[in-house]
């Protein structure tokens, strides 16, 4: 082991100084993000949890994300070691408050791995004045406000980081390192880091030749999971009647920024490009990602849109080597400028309401049942029922999906109703909106975009 007093000076003030900004950007990661709105889990976090905190193992886990889910395991095994060692690693009985904030801050933990690996990486890349452009384009990124409720996304994005940063300083093992658990976490991280492999592997194959494949074996690691994967294409979880045109990869990122933003660093961009050379790489091989990822889908479209948060840290990178060309005054003030905007933006746009507060209707409606208030839900919702059951198991077996001949006798019922509607059904195809329109009044017990729970009152009262 080498002896702290044994390294030069020189290299402890430097790993001082990269420490110091990691723990910076991270620090600006928490606070563009904080206070959180700790409220409850959607449809994503509770299905995790079901996954993970039901009693299994970790090979159970392992197996059962192969089985079930769309997505590779490193989050969800994660996910499990951290709630095992805050307490809640086997939830059987119910979900208790203390465990609900726990998902929402081990996503906050990865968001901060993202800030401090984007500060390392442009400081490295570009120099001093750019340690914070990056993370203030993150900043005014519309996805950054609910990195909380995003699970695997944040963490992809910083394996994804760190893995395109060694690529480019030539690091070849680090960046399969990092780019072997990105391919573990999400499988769009292949997408955003191939063209910095194929980059690197052309550097270097012209000074050592095929010797320079050998950092690349790291990715054989990957084969274990391979059945899994072919698996889960073969069981037909790309779902692909949800996924959008491709072309609405380019609107996402679009869209996602303020008005302006991305037009202005396109620009911005090309200068650069001219003017500052030694970035280039950067920005070609940053915009080439999801242009892998779009002449792709034009054959196996299998992901959705969201999913395009693993691509962000390149694109922020690539959006400060874009103030390179600058003069240096400018340079510095457009990077602080950045990370002023964007903290303001993040707080300016940040959530105050769930958009999908599963737990708490849980819990609404766990009271109304004890009472003994009938609880419908619409046909297309076993998978919600089981979740509900996992936060409060007193509705395992008092929940009814509703039938056709079942929405008759329950149209003219005397007592008070608990009817849970599914937005993604139309009116024609929901029997609980048939059933609310048949009693005639109802009012929101809990609200959100994609499942509202509904009191529908004794019927002519």
């Amino acid at each position: 082991m080498v002896r702290l007093q044994s390294l030069p000076r020189g290299h402890l003030q430097e790993v001082a100084l990269k420490a110091l900004l990691f723990l910076a950007g991270a620090a600006f990661g928490l606070l563009a993000l904080l206070p959180l709105p700790w409220w409850g889990w959607d449809s994503d976090n509770l299905i995790t949890a079901f996954w993970t905190l039901n009693g299994q193992s970790y090979a159970e886990v392992f197996r059962t994300v192969g089985t079930l889910d769309a997505h590779p395991p490193l989050y969800y095994l994660l996910h499990k070691a951290w709630m095992t060692a805050w307490g809640f690693g086997h939830l059987t009985a119910g979900l208790p408050e203390a465990a609900v904030p726990l998902p929402h801050l081990l996503a906050v933990l990865f968001f901060a791995l993202l800030s401090g690996s984007l500060a390392l990486a442009a400081h490295d890349l570009l120099g001093p004045w750019a340690a914070f452009a990056p993370l203030g384009l993150l900043f005014l990124f519309w996805d950054t406000p609910w990195a909380f409720a995003l699970r695997m996304y944040p963490l992809a994005a910083a394996l994804v980081t760190l893995g395109a940063w060694a690529y480019l300083r030539g690091r070849a093992f680090a960046g399969s390192l990092f780019g072997l658990l990105a391919l573990y976490t999400h499988y769009l991280s292949g997408y955003a880091l191939l063209p910095f492999a194929l980059y690197r592997l052309f550097q270097d194959w012209r000074e050592r030749t095929w010797r320079a494949l050998f950092p690349f074996a790291v990715y054989l690691l990957y084969l274990p999971w391979l059945p899994w994967l072919l698996g889960q294409v073969r069981a037909g979880h790309s779902y692909p009647e949800l996924r959008p045109p491709p072309e609405d990869l380019f609107a996402y990122f679009w869209q996602k920024w303020p008005p302006g933003v991305v037009a202005l660093f396109l620009l911005l961009g090309l200068v650069a490009a001219w003017r500052a050379p030694r970035v280039r790489p950067l920005l070609v091989l940053a915009l080439a990602g999801p242009y892998v990822w779009y002449f792709t889908s034009l054959l196996l479209n299998t992901v959705l849109t969201r999913y395009n948060f693993v691509f962000v840290g390149p694109l922020v990178l690539a959006g400060a080597a874009a103030l390179a060309w600058a003069p240096r005054p400018a340079r510095w003030g457009a990077s602080l400028l950045l990370l002023a905007a964007g903290l303001f933006w993040a707080h300016l746009t940040r959530p105050y309401w769930p958009a999908w507060d599963m737990v708490t209707q849980a819990r609404i409606a766990e009271r109304f049942v004890e009472r003994g208030v009938p609880f419908v839900l619409d046909r297309w919702g076993r998978g919600y029922a089981a979740m509900l059951a996992f936060v409060a198991p007193g509705l395992k077996d008092k929940q009814e999906l509703l039938t056709t001949g079942e929405l008759w006798r329950y149209c003219n019922d005397p007592r008070p109703l608990l009817a849970y509607r599914n937005w993604f059904l139309s009116p024609g195809e929901s029997l609980v909106h048939r059933l609310m329109l048949c009693r005639g009044r109802w009012r929101e017990a809990h609200d959100t975009s994609a499942l509202t729970l509904f009191l529908l009152p004794p019927p002519g009262r």
